[in-house]
């Protein structure tokens, strides 16, 4: 026989917490890449050169630092238990 599933409270939070996780990050492409389009001064269809391009910022920044942090913190657990080891 089949029994029934009860869903606790927790449990509940953590499904819903987890679908919103996914609407947020399925949704989160359109809203980066939804930029105005490039128009040129005088509103024709031609080239304009006076267009500037967005830097890379922020998000990447604390991306990078994250990497670097986390991998100075593992060659200092690596170094903890050669020490151990060796004693």
């Amino acid at each position: 026989m089949l029994k029934k599933m009860k869903i606790t409270q927790r449990k509940a939070k953590v499904r819903l917490l987890s679908v919103l996780m996914l609407l947020v990050c399925a949704s989160m492409p359109m809203i980066t890449l939804a930029q105005a389009g490039f128009e040129t001064v005088d509103g024709g269809a031609g080239f304009d050169t006076g267009i500037t391009d967005v830097p890379i910022n922020g998000g990447a920044a604390l991306l990078i630092a994250a990497g670097v942090l986390f991998g100075v913190y593992r060659l200092y657990k690596v170094a903890q238990n050669k020490l151990a080891l060796a004693n």
